[in-house]
């Protein structure tokens, strides 16, 4: 069994992630930056392909969106990191997203995500916007700031037995 895990990170929630991933499965994957790749013939011969990437606006950031349509007959788990709540519309929304522009004999084998912290761009954005915005709402605020204390641990653990459980599933027939 081969397994990559790719990934794109802005803030480091992402990498975090997906370095946890790859550590359940060490020596028998490969962990690789999305944006790296330069032909899709790189990714031939894994039998799963995990890849995790941070929303923007609401999708999968852009290398994301630009590999997911080159991707053909392959298991596939998607994770990722956002600042909204991870049980949020925004959260469910993301991966359907990304499953839309999926040629559709790939297989979604299982999906994580997980809150994380928003990056110091966004935060500048926010900033600056007019005091009565709802991104500067106290509930707003208050999600931004539990967001930087993950991906924690927890999260962390969680990512790894998601995707140990899809592997062993599938290993075993499931």
């Amino acid at each position: 069994m081969k397994v990559l895990v790719l990934y794109n990170s802005e803030t480091g929630n992402t990498k975090k992630v997906a370095e946890a991933i790859y550590e359940e499965f060490k020596g028998e994957a490969k962990l690789m930056e999305t944006k790296s790749i330069k032909d899709i013939s790189e990714i031939d011969g894994y039998e799963y392909i995990f890849i995790g990437f941070f929303v923007d606006k609401g999708y999968p950031d852009e290398p994301t969106m630009e590999l997911l349509p080159k991707l053909k007959e392959k298991k596939l788990g998607l994770f990722s990191t956002l600042g909204a709540y991870p049980y949020s519309m925004q959260a469910f929304r993301v991966f359907a997203r990304a499953e839309e522009v999926l040629d559709k004999s790939n297989r979604i084998e299982g999906c994580y995500i997980c809150q994380g912290r928003v990056s110091d761009e966004s935060l500048k954005r926010i900033a600056a916007l007019p005091p009565d915005d709802p991104k500067r709402s106290k509930k707003s605020t208050l999600r931004r700031e539990i967001g930087m204390s993950h991906p924690d641990s927890e999260d962390l653990e969680n990512a790894r037995k998601i995707f140990r459980n899809i592997v062993d599933r599938d290993l075993k027939g499931f």
